[in-house]
C-alpha cells in the first residue's frame, strides 16, 4: 500500500429484532501505480418482513478488474472474478410447501486480457416452488419441485431463454433395525422457449423435455463388537446399492445456461443426475455399490475411524453429454473407483482422505490426504498433500500437486509461532507462505504475521499484520486472527477465554 498511496475504508454494521446487515466501502483517490481512481462496495442485508416471508440483498462491486489483485491480502479475496448482486425473497408456510423469488446477476472481472473469463447468466427472475409431503395412504412420500426461470446476457452472440420445470415425485421409504428400502419415480418437464443469436439460426426455439426418472436405493447395517490394539470398539459393515433408470433424450438443442458436470465423488455417484443446473438430464441405467465401515468407541458413541469404497457400473451406454464430442462411458467399461479413509487415530492424531482411481487408465485422477497432530490448545501441526490430475491448478494450468504445511505451536516464555507454507510440485514454487510470531502477555496479547501468495507464477501479494490488543477491550492496527484462523486448522486464539474455548473462538 505505500507503493500506492493512502486508502480509506469503513464498515457499517447494525442489528435489530427483525432485521441485520453489513455495509463496506474502500475508496482511494489515486493510485500511484497506475494514476487511476479505485473503489470497492458491498452491502449485505437480511429482513423479517413478516413471520413467513423473509428477504436479503447482496450486492458487492468493485471500480477495476485488477482491484483485488492489486489490493487484496487474502488469496481468497484476490483470486475472485465474479461478484454476486442478488436480491432475494423467501416465504415459508408453515406446511408442506415455500417458495421464493431471486434477482441474480454478477460484475465479472477479467485480470489478465491474455485470458477472459465469460460472464454468468443472469436471472431476471427466478421462481421456485418447493412441496415436500410426507405420511400419505401407504406411506408414500410427495416431492414436487418447480422453477421458471429467465436467463438474460449483456454479450448478445449468447442465447437467451425462458426456462419452465416441474419434477413430481413419489417415494416409498421403508427401513428396519438393519436395512432400508426407498423405491422412487419422477416425472421431469421442461419447457424453453429460446431467443437465439444469429449463429444459432435454424436450431428450434420452442423445445420441451419429459423424462420419467426411476431409482432404488437400499442399504443394510450390521455391527459387531471388536478391539483394536487393545481398545474395543464397535465395527460396524453398511453396504449399499443404488440403481438408477433414466431414458435418453436429445438435448443437443438446449443451450448450456445454468449446467455442468458433476466432480465425481460419492455424493455425485449416489445422485439421480450427473450434471448440475437443469440443462441436461443425464441418460442412466446404472448400479452404484458402495460398503462403508466404521470402529465406533462403545462408550461414548463417538467414530473413530471411518473407511469406505464404492464404483458405479453400467449396463447401458451413455448418450447424453455436456457438449458434442464429448467422451461418454460404455456399458461394462471400467469405471472410477472412490476410496475415503478418515477419522480419529489416536487421541491426538486424525487423518482424512481420499482417492479416484480410473480403473480404464490405470491411473489416479485425484488423491487427497491430511493428517493433524493435536495435542492441546494452541498446538497443532498439520500435513495435506493435493493430487488433481484434470484439476485446474494454479494461474489456470491442469493438473494440481501441492503439499501444505502449517504449525501452531509454543516456543517458551508466552511466545508462540504461526505458520503455513503450500508447495506446488508440479509447478516447483511456493504458492502461499505465512509466518508469523505472538505473545501472550496475561491482559493483552501482540501479534506479527507476514503473509505471501501469488495467483500466478509472475504476480505476487505481500502483506504484513501487526496489532496489540487488550483482552476484551481493543485492538490496534491489522488484525491477522482470520487470516491464521482460515490458514492453520486447528489454530487457537492465545488469549482466548475459558469460555471461549469451549463455544468457540474468534
Amino acid at each position: 500500500m505505500s507503493r500506492r498511496g493512502m486508502q480509506l475504508g469503513g464498515e457499517f454494521r447494525y442489528l435489530n429484532e427483525t432485521y441485520r446487515g453489513e455495509s463496506r466501502v474502500e475508496w482511494m483517490a489515486k493510485d500511484n501505480l497506475t494514476g487511476e481512481e479505485r473503489r470497492l462496495a458491498s452491502i449485505q442485508h437480511e429482513q423479517r418482513i413478516t413471520p413467513q416471508l423473509y428477504g436479503s440483498l447482496d450486492f458487492n462491486s468493485v471500480s477495476d478488474d485488477s482491484y483485488f489483485e492489486d489490493l487484496s491480502s487474502r488469496i481468497a479475496v484476490a483470486s475472485q472474478v465474479h461478484l454476486l448482486r442478488q436480491g432475494s425473497l423467501y416465504y415459508s408456510s408453515g406446511s408442506w410447501w415455500n417458495a421464493s423469488a431471486l434477482v441474480q446477476s454478477y460484475q465479472t472481472l477479467n485480470p489478465d486480457p491474455d485470458s477472459i473469463i465469460a460472464t454468468p447468466y443472469r436471472r431476471v427472475p427466478q421462481l421456485l416452488f418447493n412441496g415436500y409431503r410426507p405420511g400419505l395412504p401407504g406411506g408414500l412420500v410427495f416431492d414436487l419441485d418447480a422453477e421458471y426461470v429467465r436467463f438474460a446476457h449483456p454479450d448478445k452472440a449468447y442465447a437467451e431463454a425462458d426456462r419452465l420445470t416441474a419434477y413430481p415425485q413419489m417415494s416409498l421409504p421403508m427401513q428396519g433395525a438393519a436395512w432400508f428400502l426407498t423405491p422412487k419415480a419422477g416425472f421431469h418437464a421442461s419447457s424453453y422457449e429460446i431467443d437465439r443469436p444469429t449463429a444459432d439460426a435454424g436450431k428450434p426455439d420452442s423445445i420441451s423435455r419429459n423424462v420419467p426418472i426411476l431409482s432404488f436405493d437400499g442399504g443394510l447395517f450390521f455391527e459387531r463388537e471388536t478391539s483394536w490394539f487393545g481398545t474395543d470398539f464397535v465395527q460396524t459393515l453398511e453396504p449399499r446399492l443404488f440403481y438408477l433408470r433414466v431414458p435418453k433424450r436429445d438435448q443437443r438443442d438446449i443451450p448450456l445456461f445454468d449446467t455442468t458436470l458433476y466432480t465425481k465423488s460419492f455424493a455425485e455417484i449416489f445422485s439421480e443426475n450427473r450434471f448440475s443446473g437443469g440443462d441436461r438430464i443425464g441418460d442412466a441405467n446404472d448400479l452404484t455399490a458402495a460398503v462403508t465401515t466404521r470402529l465406533i468407541d462403545p462408550e461414548t458413541g463417538a467414530e473413530r475411524l471411518r473407511a469406505l469404497i464404492g464404483q458405479r457400473y453400467y449396463f447401458s451406454d451413455q448418450e447424453v453429454g455436456l457438449f458434442e464430442g464429448q467422451e461418454l462411458i460404455q456399458a461394462g467399461g471400467r469405471t472410477d473407483v472412490l476410496a475415503g479413509l478418515g477419522g480419529k487415530v489416536t487421541q491426538h492424531v486424525s487423518v482424512d482422505s481420499y482417492l479416484q482411481y480410473d480403473t480404464g487408465e490405470g491411473q489416479t485422477e485425484r488423491f487427497n490426504a491430511t493428517m493433524r497432530y493435536q495435542p492441546a490448545y494452541a498446538k497443532a501441526l498439520n500435513v495435506s498433500y493435493r493430487y488433481g490430475r484434470n484439476v485446474v491448478g494454479y494461474g489456470g494450468e491442469l493438473g494440481l500437486e501441492d503439499l501444505d504445511v502449517s504449525a501452531q505451536w509454543p516456543i517458551g516464555r508466552g511466545w508462540y509461532g504461526v505458520g503455513r507454507v503450500t508447495r506446488s510440485l508440479k509447478e516447483s514454487r511456493v504458492t502461499e507462505a505465512i509466518g508469523g510470531l505472538e505473545y501472550d502477555g496475561g491482559c493483552w496479547a501482540f501479534r506479527v504475521a507476514v503473509h505471501r501468495f501469488a495467483i500466478e507464477r509472475d504476480d505476487v501479494s505481500q502483506a504484513i499484520y501487526v496489532q496489540l490488543e487488550l483482552n476484551d477491550l481493543a485492538g490496534i492496527g491489522s488484525n491477522p486472527l482470520s487470516l491464521l484462523t482460515r490458514s492453520v486448522p486447528g489454530y487457537g486464539k492465545i488469549n482466548a477465554s475459558s469460555a471461549d474455548r469451549v463455544f468457540g473462538v474468534d
